[in-house]
């Protein structure tokens, strides 16, 4: 197995993300949910449907691609979904209507500018992020997109030197969040629309807060395998796969521990064995796929197959029948940062329905409750039924053994 190595730009409680994440795939199969008002706000008007961002290069804060939690699972066929655009574009109901409290606006004009981190979106989503922001609160807007090992590194080496930069982290999953967590490193977060929320994916009071869910399939190349596998079991059959490297990725790491759940005890040796090639960053994989050097990049999120369509590449996606892994991104404001109230402004518009409208557009599954799954062209179907939450808690304790069947 090759190791490809990619250049790198230089309050103690456990979440209730995932505890509570037996609900949503249920959730996520019905939308529509009332919409509260809220005293001294300024409202904006619901979200008109929106395309998906335009593809853009990757930020100049960074040298290397930022790693995101793979994409859902699903699908019993290998002929990929039908559709008309990147995402198939789902509005919001007119109830969706986004609020803000006008003291925490007054704050962060008066900051005037807000830094962000983050491996929870992919290059395009942390520009719309960026530009979305800058453009509806008229604030400056820095923001570093790297893996989320990176992100993580570059925070903890700015602490050290008692100079943090960042207001705000995004990561794939809030397992990478933990350590922060534990010391107590999180302000806490107020969301205006927290009722939208889809069942039980976040709780009141918890400082770390889903951004959108990622869903984990397989990205491949439509004109180099013309018979993709429909399951997991064809895939390790067929092999010549790569994946991240899980001493580095929380997502890597969280993936085995779904498989090992989804396909049982000693698949995840038979997937070690068909790896051709890890990396330690997870978004290289599918260019790697593109240009041939694999024939299979796994755990992949969407978001990557919309992109490389739109640029005209012969990608496509499988989500395996047996269950696609369904991992929320996560998403913290730091107690000690220099412009606090801009950066939980910032937050607040993430999950806003202005910005989970270009999240879903983009081929992300939303955090609110008013949109359906997203359908992405090259995909095959997903549908709730088909994802599997992962317990990251349990999956980062049993950390050490879950690299160990896979490493051999």
């Amino acid at each position: 197995m090759k190791k490809l190595v990619h250049n790198k730009s230089s309050k103690s409680k456990k979440t209730a993300v995932i505890g509570a994440l037996a609900a949503v795939s249920l959730a996520l199969a019905a939308c529509g949910s009332d919409d509260d008002g809220a005293s001294d706000s300024v409202a904006t008007d619901p979200p008109a449907e929106t395309d998906a961002p335009a593809e853009t290069d990757a930020p100049a804060e960074t040298d290397a691609p930022a790693e995101t939690d793979a994409p859902a699972e699903t699908a019993d066929t290998n002929a990929p979904a039908d559709t008309d655009a990147p995402a198939a574009a789902q509005s919001a109901p007119g109830a969706c209507a986004d609020e803000y409290d006008e003291a925490l606006v007054a704050g962060a004009e008066t900051e005037g500018r807000v830094v962000f981190y983050t491996a929870a979106h992919t290059g395009d989503q942390a520009q719309a992020l960026s530009d979305g922001f800058e453009e509806r609160f008229g604030l400056d807007v820095e923001f570093l997109r790297n893996s989320s090992g990176d992100v993580i590194n570059q925070v903890q080496a700015e602490l050290e030197a008692g100079d943090l930069q960042t207001d705000f982290i995004g990561v794939g999953s809030a397992a990478g969040l933990q350590s922060f967590l534990d010391d107590g490193m999180f302000a806490d977060i107020e969301i205006p629309n927290a009722d939208d929320f889809v069942s039980g994916i976040w709780a009141p009071g918890d400082p770390i807060v889903p951004g959108h869910v990622a869903a984990y399939g397989v990205l491949y190349n439509s004109d180099r395998t013309e018979n993709p596998p429909a399951t997991w079991a064809e895939l390790v059959e067929l092999g010549g796969i790569g994946v991240p490297d899980p001493e580095i990725s929380t997502g890597m790491v969280a993936f085995l521990y779904a498989m090992e759940q989804i396909m049982g005890e000693g698949f995840i040796g038979q997937l070690a064995d068909a790896v051709t090639l890890k990396t330690d960053a997870g978004t290289a994989l599918p260019q790697l796929v593109m240009t041939g050097e694999i024939d299979f990049s796994t755990p992949t999120v969407p978001q990557f197959l919309a992109g490389l369509t739109a640029q005209g590449e012969p990608a496509a996606m499988v989500f395996p029948s047996e269950g696609t892994p369904a991992i929320p991104t996560a998403l913290a404001v730091f107690e000690d940062a220099k412009h606090p109230q801009a950066a939980q402004l910032l937050i607040q518009y993430a999950v806003s329905c202005e910005f989970q409208q270009k999240m879903v557009d983009a081929g992300s599954i939303s955090v609110l409750d008013y949109y359906p799954i997203p359908q992405v062209e090259g995909a095959t179907e997903l549908t709730a039924d088909q994802l599997f939450p992962v317990d990251e808690a349990e999956a980062l304790a049993n950390r050490d053994d879950l690299i160990a069947k896979f490493e051999g």
